[in-house]
């Protein structure tokens, strides 16, 4: 994954690799930054995941063991608005807050990949509705 300034802004390079490296070493990655936060895998309720592409997604689902609907949210946003690099996660996450299936007290974990392959986790709590 490399990054270059173009004539319309930044241009990104991604190598068939990438995928690749996510399934290898995401879930060890992961799975340590979960259960930092007191966690395990499966206690992680919702997951917010950078569309990347459909092939990152897949392989990111495939390297945490995930459930094909586990995912949805990023799909979705993957397919409205594309792949605007690591920001995107934004998006993933404003349409979590706003799903009307939303769980009081479930967790959130976020993840997105920027320059170098690196991987940014988030841990949250959806916080339980008020009285």
């Amino acid at each position: 994954m490399a990054w270059s300034i173009g004539d319309q802004g930044f241009d990104i390079a991604l190598s068939s690799y990438v995928p690749k490296i996510i399934h290898a070493h995401l879930r060890g990655a992961v799975t340590a930054q979960v259960q930092r936060g007191g966690l395990a895998l499966a206690s992680v309720q919702r997951w917010a995941v950078h569309p990347g592409g459909r092939d990152i997604l897949d392989k990111v689902a495939s390297a945490l063991g995930l459930d094909p609907e586990a995912l949805t949210v990023s799909r979705t946003v993957l397919s409205d608005y594309g792949n605007l690099s690591s920001a995107t996660l934004f998006f993933v996450l404003d349409a979590i807050r706003r799903a009307p299936a939303a769980v009081p007290g479930e967790n959130i974990c976020a993840l997105a990949f920027g320059p170098g392959l690196t991987v940014e986790l988030g841990l949250f709590r959806r916080p339980a509705r008020a009285a």
